[in-house]
């Protein structure tokens, strides 16, 4: 408000309406005792673009568009456009989605990160996901946060994992939302494995004595696999990248870091 040009600093604490009437007057008001009331002045479009500008810049912000948002990365393919979504591949074949929602009101504040992670803990296990990690991060001076989650490939029969990684950068009035997501195919489960094998030597896991369940078929196994509780494993934390760069997992994390890095937000949304 000081760099709005308003000479009278009890203007300040006015309320909107009270201080539109009386920038009126400031700006409109020549040396007489008549002038148009304010919503006569809009109705008769009186209000110059430059006026409508200033005013804007006093009174609130126009709402975000899509286009609010830039993601101009190299060699990504744009997919899908629309008002409020955008979708892109990357040569990794992941997929990138970028969302403008209305505002949200979550339980809990953006820099407190215990509290997002009970919420989301308890929201993706609802739908039978299991939330990897959380952080905050701070996108051109907007506090956003970021997740990492996986759920159960839905392809009928598949024992792969579906990795996503997000991106949510409120704004006022709204609330950007991108989506890194990769599925796993072919042989699945060799991460886990691996890193299990290495846990087991370290001794950082006790084995177990207990006797495994004797399972009649493959189906049985495949099926008692894909109703398992999905939970945060060794293997899935982000120190394995490296070992595994081409898994999902390394590369949703890749790719989200990356749309961090080049988000370039419209200087209406950051103010």
């Amino acid at each position: 408000m000081r760099d709005a040009h308003v000479t009278p600093l009890s203007l300040m604490a006015a309320p909107a309406h009270n201080l539109f009437n009386a920038m009126t007057v400031q700006v409109f008001r020549p040396d007489c005792r008549c002038m148009l009331k304010p919503s006569a002045l809009l109705q008769a479009h009186l209000l110059t673009e430059p006026i409508m500008s200033f005013l804007t810049s006093l009174f609130g912000h126009k709402k975000p568009r899509l286009t609010d948002l830039q993601l101009n990365i190299a060699g990504w393919q744009l997919y899908e456009s629309g008002d409020t979504s955008m979708a892109w591949s990357t040569p990794e074949q992941s997929a990138v989605r970028l969302q403008l929602h209305a505002p949200v009101q979550w339980p809990f504040a953006l820099h407190d990160i215990a509290a997002a992670t009970q919420y989301w803990q308890q929201e993706t296990a609802k739908i039978g996901g299991a939330l990897l990690e959380l952080t905050a991060l701070n996108i051109q001076g907007m506090a956003a946060l970021q997740g990492t989650f996986k759920y159960r490939d839905p392809t009928p029969g598949s024992l792969g994992m579906y990795f996503v990684a997000i991106i949510w950068l409120p704004v006022k009035q709204g609330l950007f939302q991108i989506n890194a997501e990769a599925v796993e195919k072919g042989n699945t489960g060799f991460r886990e494995a691996v890193v299990m094998d290495l846990q087991l030597k370290q001794g950082n896991i006790p084995p177990t004595t207990d006797e495994p369940e004797l399972l009649d078929s493959a189906d049985a196994l495949f099926a008692k696999l894909r109703e398992s509780e999905l939970r945060c494993l060794p293997s899935d934390d982000r120190q394995y990248d490296e070992m595994f760069p081409e898994h999902p997992l390394s590369q949703v994390r890749r790719t989200i870091a990356l749309c961090a890095q080049h988000i370039q937000l419209a200087k209406h949304v950051r103010q």
